[in-house]
């Protein structure tokens, strides 16, 4: 990978590494959720901090945004992340939810287990 590919990754890690946007990943997974849906995922926080959580996320190419009337529909536009979190999560001994990266659950990872997360 070329530096300027590897910058580009990172800035899409950087910009998912937050748990309420780890939320919304696993959220749009399942499907395209308009702003509203996606505020109600987290009634502890101000819907304007939502919205910045998805800005910053649509700025860095991880989601996409349509407007329809006066309302923003989110969905993934890296259909790949769901599965990469489920990877990681298996990695670190969490529980499996099949069907999160598009396949039938089964991590693709090639075998990383939690002993080898040091």
């Amino acid at each position: 990978m070329n530096q300027d590919d590897l910058k580009s990754c990172a800035a899409v890690f950087k910009a998912v590494a937050h748990p309420a946007r780890l939320l919304i990943l696993e959220a749009l997974a399942q499907g395209e959720l308009c702003a509203c849906k996606i505020a109600e995922l987290f009634p502890a926080l101000d819907r304007t901090t939502v919205s910045k959580h998805l800005a910053l996320m649509v700025r860095k190419n991880v989601l996409r945004v349509e407007k329809r009337g006066v309302n923003s529909y989110y969905s993934l536009k890296l259909t790949c992340l769901p599965g990469t979190l489920e990877c990681v999560r298996r990695a670190l001994g969490g529980t499996p939810r099949a069907g999160t990266d598009g396949t039938d659950g089964q991590c693709r990872c090639g075998g990383l287990h939690k002993e080898d997360t040091r």
